[in-house]
């Protein structure tokens, strides 16, 4: 082999060996490359730490409507006796309610049954109305004037709210901020910080809703009948999961 082929075959393993190189380099920076941006990203990522709390609060409000029920409960030799005993006394009842100021659309019957009492051998006739009332105040008058027009029954009165959005407003807001104090003594007693919310859930609100008893009554009272409303509470209760560093 003459010396100028032995320097050609050199010279041709220097360039190859020089372009492998160069690829080897160039390969290395695009792989370093793909692993420094994804480094980045992961760092940017949420770091996964969360509190999860609960949180309760509660609003006070009110009442400002109210829903009665009184009824009618006759008996008779037959169904037909009973049933027109029933019917009279109970428009009486029906009036009596109207002339404390209540609309006839407020007035609504919710049970009405006919049935044959086999001990007595007599039919009796039950006729319950539900009365609805925008007046609290009104509600012991309402009874009375029903009771002395002949109802003897009465299933009790429930208190309520004619707009609930106030106060479930303002109790979800206290379940909130209590949600917040509980997250707040937790990352302090695990020394560190909260740094924001990963997420939040209205787990219920309990409708604002008060029973009063009344007694089931023969005859008129002798004096008027008092109802109190007291107050009525809409709670409300979330779940947040708060992140911290």
């Amino acid at each position: 082999m003459s010396r100028s082929q032995v320097n050609h075959r050199v010279l041709t393993g220097i360039v190859a060996l020089t372009l492998i190189a160069g690829l080897s380099v160039f390969m290395g920076q695009r792989a370093f490359a793909r692993t420094s941006t994804g480094a980045v990203a992961r760092q940017t990522t949420s770091t996964g730490h969360t509190i999860s709390v609960s949180g309760h609060g509660e609003a006070q409000a009110t009442p400002d409507k109210a829903t009665l029920t009184v009824g009618v409960q006759t008996k008779g030799i037959d169904a037909q006796t009973a049933l027109s005993s029933n019917a009279t006394k109970l428009n009486a009842v029906t009036a009596a309610i109207e002339s404390q100021g209540v609309a006839a659309d407020h007035i609504q019957t919710s049970d009405l049954s006919l049935y044959l009492d086999s001990q007595s051998n007599t039919y009796q006739v039950s006729h319950s109305l539900t009365v609805n009332l925008d007046n609290v105040t009104k509600v012991g008058a309402v009874l009375d004037a029903a009771v002395a027009a002949g109802a003897n029954n009465s299933w009790g009165v429930e208190f309520g709210l004619k707009d609930t959005s106030a106060q479930e407003a303002q109790a979800l807001t206290a379940a909130v901020t209590d949600a917040r104090k509980r997250a707040d003594a937790m990352a302090a007693a695990l020394g560190v910080s909260i740094t924001g919310v990963g997420s939040a859930s209205d787990v219920q609100f309990s409708p604002p809703i008060q029973y009063a008893g009344v007694a089931r009554a023969a005859s008129a009272p002798s004096a008027a009948t008092q109802v109190q409303p007291g107050q009525l509470t809409t709670s409300a209760d979330v779940s947040v999961v708060y992140t911290f560093g």
